[in-house]
């Protein structure tokens, strides 16, 4: 700018330009106050998704399994099968998110994403329950596992069952989708 400048868009009343290193360090703060609180409340939530499930998962296990067609074990595959359906729910709208260029809609395709991810840690809380803590296992008795035990003691080599149900279930998506993308590639020449 001509060095008169200034004084005459002052005595207009127009607003005079900060420098940039002044504008810059204002927004730095701002922008830094907002990524606190971002990961303030998301770090919340995340442990409200995490150890909500977890308490519950135990209780699931006393109330449902013994009851669910198959007992423990028709439980574990139950929930080895919905794993990979939560994280296609996880996985199908995040493909969509465009931060650059529609902030609006990727936002609603990463809301569109949240119940699948708590239907994920649901799973896997159920699916950490079955597994035997090493102590008890090491010292022969279980007293202070709590529901771990109580699983592994009533559903041997539970996991497995769980873990097997996991993997034929991507394998049978993956198959699935293999199938559906022939169908439209053939149906679109």
């Amino acid at each position: 700018m001509r060095p008169g400048r200034s004084a005459a868009r002052a005595s207009k009343g127009q607003r005079q330009r900060q420098p940039q290193s002044q504008r810059a360090q204002g927004s730095r703060w701002g922008k830094a106050g907002f990524a606190c609180l971002v990961l303030l409340i998301g770090g919340v939530a995340a442990a409200g998704l995490v150890l909500g499930p977890y308490a519950w998962a135990g209780e699931m296990w006393r109330d449902l399994a013994p009851g669910w067609p198959g007992e423990g074990y028709g439980f574990a595959v139950t929930a080895g099968l919905l794993l990979p359906v939560a994280g296609a729910l996880v996985a199908l709208p995040l493909r969509y998110i465009n931060w650059k260029q529609d902030k609006p809609r990727s936002a609603g395709w990463a809301a569109a994403a949240l119940p699948g991810i708590g239907a994920c840690v649901l799973i896997l809380s159920i699916a950490m329950h079955t597994i035997r803590p090493k102590g008890s296992s090491r010292s022969g008795y279980c007293h202070s596992g709590g529901e771990y035990c109580w699983v592994s003691l009533n559903y041997p080599y539970v996991w497995v069952v769980g873990l097997g149900a996991t993997v034929l279930g991507v394998v049978a998506g993956g198959w699935l989708y293999g199938v559906y993308r022939r169908r439209v590639a053939s149906g679109n020449e």
